[in-house]
């Protein structure tokens, strides 16, 4: 009890950031980290093709912004002609490794 009260007090007085870093590899993992993610976490797109709209709806802050990562082979599509990503919010580094 007291070990999680010290937590709280010190997260607070100190504002420690508990990043975490999120490793996906299917659409549906895709999803998920979109709608769990804090500010200053990382999702990382693992080599593959991730279909279907994805919408970011939540906030980083200027201090913790959050990172969308992904390298050449991971791939985020929607058909032909729509859009992939839906963004509204504000504080995230969109990553592509060119």
């Amino acid at each position: 009890m007291i070990s999680i009260f010290l937590i709280c007090v010190l997260t607070y007085y100190f504002n420690f950031n508990f990043a975490l870093k999120t490793e996906v590899q299917t659409s549906t993992e895709l999803h998920n980290a979109l709608k769990n993610v804090n500010p200053g976490d990382e999702i990382v797109l693992k080599n593959g093709t991730y279909r279907g709209q994805f919408k970011i709806f939540i906030n980083g802050t200027q201090s913790n912004p959050i990172s969308l990562t992904g390298g050449r082979n991971a791939v985020l599509t929607n058909g032909e002609y729509a859009q992939a990503i839906y963004m509204n919010a504000n504080y995230w580094i969109l990553n592509g490794d060119y």
